[in-house]
């Protein structure tokens, strides 16, 4: 474009949120209606291609908050997920920081409140042990001290020997036709793959009164 542009019309779009701006060379621009505000844009407005840049960077801040705040609106997310999804529609580093800062100031994305609700809200659909917890909320994007203190701080080893018994007494129905020898080794990996320690184990093998070595 030249130095100075020429606006032809400025259309509202039905949610009066954004507007077309529609330019003398036939490009276009889709730009929220408080920019057009603030800036005074109408037809047969004039504006200086360095002015037109402002006004695309602060768009592009406007479009990143949005699409931040309809993905956080859906489903609780890590500050990782965020940072994915906004790199997959297109934004710079720079843009993200300025949506995770605008999503913090409304305590929008917080990744130590999301681990405490992630892990109740796993352990009402499953019990499984902390190493389990940690390797989820990992995958979720959560920093490594934080998994762990969090579930730290979420389990006391009677918690903890409480899910156990829980997941192994659901298993039992399932295996109780094998033979016990079997059985045993069953719950073993079981139970190691469900994020149980060997003492943990131990403890349960024994309530169960399947016994174990030392």
């Amino acid at each position: 474009m030249d130095d100075e542009i020429r606006i032809i019309s400025v259309k509202a779009k039905k949610n009066r949120q954004n507007c077309i701006i529609i330019f003398s060379n036939d490009d276009t621009f889709k730009c929220s209606y408080d920019i057009v505000l603030k800036y005074k844009l109408g037809n047969n407005s004039i504006i200086s291609s360095d002015l037109f840049s402002e006004i695309k960077k602060e768009q592009r801040i406007y479009d990143v908050k949005q699409v931040a705040f309809n993905y956080v609106s859906y489903k609780p997310r890590t500050e990782k997920q965020i940072r994915q999804r906004l790199k997959e529609k297109g934004f710079e580093k720079v843009e993200s920081d300025s949506a995770i800062g605008f999503l913090s100031k409304f305590d929008l994305v917080d990744d130590e409140k999301y681990s405490k609700q992630f892990i109740a809200d796993y352990l009402k659909r499953k019990s499984v042990g902390k190493s389990k917890l940690i390797s989820e909320l990992l995958r979720k994007g959560i920093d490594k001290a934080l998994a762990e203190d969090s579930v730290e701080k979420f389990f006391s080893k009677d918690d903890t020997l409480e899910y156990a018994m829980k997941a192994v007494n659901k298993k039992l129905r399932v295996i109780r036709h094998k033979p016990l020898e079997k059985q045993r080794d069953s719950l073993i990996r079981f139970l190691f793959a469900s994020g149980f320690d060997w003492d943990i184990i131990r403890i349960v093998l024994k309530e169960i009164k399947f016994g174990v070595d030392e």
